[in-house]
């Protein structure tokens, strides 16, 4: 991929975080990281479907999975994949596992996960201390909606 698809390609369907869990500014693991991934993928589902790539900054710089594969015990894409997957179960359920699948492309010789999810067929909820929370895809980010405005999203979509 070049950097020319990332920036034709960004925008309501497409997302990029530098990582799953590791903190670039802290140097430490950052669970909230992984809670931000989890709302990505909610709203994508919540939305029209679209592609979350981990190992890509903001400005569709090939950043890799060396950094998160670091903080896993089992230090490779395998450790990787089985701790996102978690995540998913974890925050969304494992009712949405069929709306999910990585790809592991190559971007500037690094390797990065692509996080392909599909639309749901209902509503999924991101759930975090006993929480639900409702995230739809709006001008390129994920955007919580109340539950008044969650109805007037759903109404007549699922």
């Amino acid at each position: 991929m070049t950097d020319q698809v990332f920036v034709l390609l960004r925008g309501g369907w497409i997302e990029f975080k530098s990582t799953l869990r590791y903190d670039m500014r802290t140097g430490e693991v950052n669970k909230k990281l992984e809670h931000v991934v989890a709302k990505t993928v909610a709203a994508f589902m919540n939305s029209d479907g679209g592609s979350l790539f981990i190992g890509v900054d903001d400005h569709g710089n090939a950043i890799g999975l060396e950094l998160d594969y670091g903080t896993f015990s089992k230090k490779d894409r395998d450790g990787f994949q089985l701790h996102l997957a978690n995540i998913f179960d974890k925050y969304l359920g494992k009712d949405v596992m069929k709306l999910w699948k990585l790809d592991w492309p190559s971007y500037d010789d690094k390797q990065i996960c692509n996080v392909q999810v599909a639309r749901a067929n209902k509503p999924v909820y991101v759930t975090s201390e006993g929480k639900e929370e409702f995230f739809v895809r709006k001008e390129g980010s994920s955007q919580p909606l109340s539950r008044a405005e969650e109805h007037e999203w759903n109404r007549g979509r699922f």
